[in-house]
């Protein structure tokens, strides 16, 4: 039987704006309060809040199982985020929904799992690593492109498959952008993965692009 890994988890999305400039963050420690990692990055622009605290909540789940962590206590500030993935509070946007399904798949992943509630003050950490990755992750030039390159479907699919090797992180970002401003671009890319096998350029706690795509 494999040894029980204790952790604990702060995470925080932060949104200048409501739509806005999103950026996620979190801390994730051991069973002595040791920092396991610290994680900072912008999500894309024309976000909301709720969004970026789900986004910050999934990647420390997957950062934790990647780290071997067995048993995860998480910590955040959203009211809302919180009690919706312990069923206390419904959950009515079809975005979140998926986003709240996600985090709870993850969470059976653990031996023992919780999601706290936690007063702003005791979440200060995660809460400067969120805005860190606001302010320090430089994507001017990159949402021009994507802005420039994806108005239409057929852009957009180029692009992707170009961009696929860059990592989760950057996909994620090109995803939400497209997401948020083209529409048919988007639902085009969905379409199109779906039927795709061989897209398997990332690898974060997925089987592959074209499935990632798919649930996004």
């Amino acid at each position: 039987m494999s040894r029980a890994v204790a952790a604990t988890l702060h995470f925080d999305g932060a949104c200048r704006g409501n739509p806005g400039t999103a950026g996620t963050g979190f801390v994730l420690r051991d069973g002595n309060g040791r920092v396991i990692e610290r994680f900072y990055r912008l999500l894309g622009y024309n976000l909301t809040n709720n969004v970026a605290e789900y986004k910050a909540l999934i990647a420390g789940l997957r950062h934790a199982l990647r780290n071997g962590i067995t048993d995860i206590v998480a910590y955040g500030d959203s009211e809302l985020v919180c009690n919706q993935v312990n069923g206390q509070y419904q959950v009515r946007d079809e975005r979140l929904r998926r986003y709240n399904n996600t985090v709870l798949q993850l969470l059976r992943r653990f031996q023992t799992r919780s999601v706290v509630p936690v007063h702003r003050e005791q979440n200060q950490e995660a809460d400067r690593l969120a805005n860190r990755g606001i302010d320090e992750d430089p994507v001017d030039d990159c949402t021009d492109e994507i802005l420039r390159r994806c108005r239409t479907p057929q852009g957009a699919m180029n692009y992707v498959l170009e961009k696929r090797c860059e990592g989760f992180s950057q996909l994620c970002f090109i995803l939400d952008t497209i997401q948020h401003n083209f529409l048919d671009s988007y639902a085009a890319i969905q379409q199109w993965c779906g039927g795709i096998e061989n897209l398997t350029g990332m690898n974060d706690d997925n089987p592959g692009m074209a499935s990632f795509l798919v649930q996004y």
